[in-house]
């Protein structure tokens, strides 16, 4: 898996919240990023979720999603996230 691990991943995130204007990298591009599939980083996101170190934001077409309001969906909510195609994103 690319030497791929959670701290690799973490900086990865980190490092584009810190050159970009967004908030968070979606997750294709951070897939993209790290030369692999979005399955193959699943398991990672879910640990640093879990760990409170990343979060999963979800916006409906009609909000901005450079903008993360007061707080983060519950971690069971972000999780499933994870899992719906329709809603990825870091």
């Amino acid at each position: 898996m690319n030497g791929l691990d959670k701290n690799k991943i973490l900086d990865e995130i980190t490092r584009f919240y810190l050159e970009s204007d967004f908030l968070g990298i979606l997750s294709e591009e951070l897939s993209r990023r790290l030369g692999v599939e979005f399955n193959e980083l699943f398991d990672f996101l879910r640990e640093l979720i879990s760990e409170r170190n990343v979060g999963i934001f979800y916006t409906p077409p009609f909000m901005n999603p450079n903008i993360i309001g007061i707080d983060f969906e519950p971690e069971r909510e972000q999780i499933k996230r994870l899992i719906d195609p329709e809603t990825q994103a870091t």
